[in-house]
């Protein structure tokens, strides 16, 4: 009796999970701009697409004109984590904070680089209509 009770209170406690439904990302859209790090005498261009639970995927250039992708998350508090492959060079392993106005992302993050921590900035302008960048 107690088994089937337990089993009836486990059962109740799933009820709705909002966490399935989420709400679009306001960094949703597609965004192209240019980084700078300069500690590390470093930068170039960044071009990537938010989709709509926040995930990210795109391109990052550095110095040299070393062509790399990136990929990661922006939570809906604008938390930016996210890593870039650089085949020649190296992974970039990203943290940062994104703030959002309307048509422009900007923020700044720390980036870990062969064992080494640098900070950088950046700044991106809409590429699409389905940027919304309204802030919150």
């Amino acid at each position: 009796m107690v088994g089937a009770m337990a089993g009836m209170v486990l059962a109740g406690c799933g009820g709705s999970n909002s966490s399935s439904d989420p709400l679009p990302s306001i960094y949703a859209g597609t965004w192209s701009g240019s980084w700078s790090g300069p500690l590390s005498n470093d930068g170039g261009t960044l071009t990537f697409a938010v989709s709509a639970d926040g995930s990210l995927s795109g391109s990052m250039s550095r110095a040299g004109n070393i062509a790399g992708s990136i990929s990661g998350i922006i939570n809906s508090t604008g938390k930016l984590t996210a890593t870039t492959a650089f085949p020649t060079s190296g992974n970039f392993i990203i943290s940062g904070q994104v703030v959002a106005q309307p048509g422009i992302l900007s923020g700044s993050f720390n980036y870990s680089w062969l064992g080494e921590n640098y900070t950088g900035t950046f700044s991106e302008t809409s590429q699409s209509s389905t940027s919304t960048g309204t802030g919150a």
